[in-house]
């Protein structure tokens, strides 16, 4: 592990904790929502699919805040297949303007994120 984590480093570790903070928050509104006006408590059991990606998202931006080698690999793993989803997305729901202007977002911050931690001598330094 490196003294100095790099800004680049910090800035997808932080992006990473917002994801998980975005998923825990916008999960849990939308899970309520639905035990609410389904009135069907066995909804809560969805709760756990927001809480696995949410706590997935939290590790890895722990990790490459704080250099560990494991992070690295996993972040290109969780931004490469961000991409293919979006990528598949696209093409097969076709190029609607709403999903376009929330995935392409995505699919760009994915792929500077991939690009980052794949081509970047720094990263590699950090995590090596």
């Amino acid at each position: 592990m490196v003294d100095q984590i790099p800004i680049g480093i910090k800035v997808i570790a932080s992006l990473h904790y917002l994801n998980a903070a975005i998923l825990l928050i916008l999960g849990t509104f939308l899970t309520m929502v639905l035990v609410v006006f389904s009135g069907e408590i066995k909804l809560l059991a969805l709760e756990g699919l927001v809480i696995v990606p949410t706590l997935l998202y939290f590790f890895v931006g722990y990790g490459l805040w704080h250099g560990k080698k494991w992070s690295r690999m996993t972040a290109i793993i969780l931004s490469l297949s961000e991409i293919l989803t979006i990528t598949y997305t696209l093409i097969n729901k076709g190029f609607v303007q709403d999903i376009l202007y929330a995935s392409g977002t995505t699919l760009i911050e994915n792929l500077v994120i991939a690009g980052y931690l794949i081509f970047s001598k720094n990263a590699r330094t950090v995590f090596s």
